[in-house]
């Protein structure tokens, strides 16, 4: 390989808590050898940062969902890490509130998993080539929608965001009391203002506000899922 095509080659890490789902990407992603290298992976957060902090990759394919960290909550330290580094996340959730939390943060672009690998492999040109943010024509109407509602969205402190995640993966008042170390009648208050800002009417209203706000991970937004669809 030339020097000069191998300055032009786009180095990238990927971030994926599943392995098998990381295989099948580098493999798809090294049939376009001549513009990508993908030099390293990551299945955590806190991996995913130390090989970005040390490789400064030009860009980092990311998943949302990861064992010991949001997606999200990683794009602020890989900027501070790395500050060239682009980031496209690649999700399987495409919730509007959650898509443009992301942009507003900075990212590059956005590619839903479910799409054709065509779709990820015109998102990484496009962001290597532009400083456009690069999101596919499906979810345009989603994005758009999300950024006009933006201004309406509900914001929750902290102990509260607390409070719904742990109702949502089903936590009873005492262990969230015990958990929290806060009293059971101050957890009480939490859920009930919780519910009045969400205008909750029933458990499952909370859970499915916890999910679409991004509070639980992949595989605890199933569970959860699975557990609200059994019969009671």
């Amino acid at each position: 390989m030339s020097e000069s095509l191998s300055q032009n080659l786009k180095r990238m890490i990927l971030v994926d808590d599943h392995a098998i789902l990381r295989a099948g990407l580098k493999a798809l992603i090294q049939e376009h050898q001549e513009k990508f290298n993908v030099i390293d992976e990551a299945s955590n957060g806190k991996e995913a940062i130390e090989k970005i902090k040390r490789s400064q990759p030009d860009i980092v394919v990311l998943d949302i969902s990861l064992p010991d960290v949001s997606g999200l909550d990683l794009i602020d330290s890989i900027k501070s890490n790395s500050p060239n580094t682009k980031i496209l996340i690649l999700s399987m959730f495409e919730d509007e509130n959650m898509i443009v939390k992301a942009l507003k943060m900075g990212i590059n672009g956005f590619v839903p998993k479910r799409l054709a690998y065509e779709e990820l492999i015109e998102a990484l040109e496009t962001i290597s080539n532009t400083e456009d943010a690069y999101i596919p024509s499906c979810l345009a109407k989603t994005v758009l929608r999300g950024m006009l509602n933006k201004e309406k969205k509900i914001k929750l402190s902290t102990r509260e965001s607390q409070v719904l995640r742990y109702t949502a993966l089903g936590y009873g008042n005492k262990e969230m009391a015990n958990k929290l170390n806060l009293s059971v009648k101050t957890i009480e208050t939490y859920k009930l203002r919780v519910s009045e800002k969400i205008n909750a009417q029933k458990k499952s209203d909370l859970v499915k506000y916890a999910i679409k706000e991004g509070l639980l991970k992949e595989e605890e937004r199933i569970d959860t899922l699975n557990q609200e669809e059994k019969p009671h």
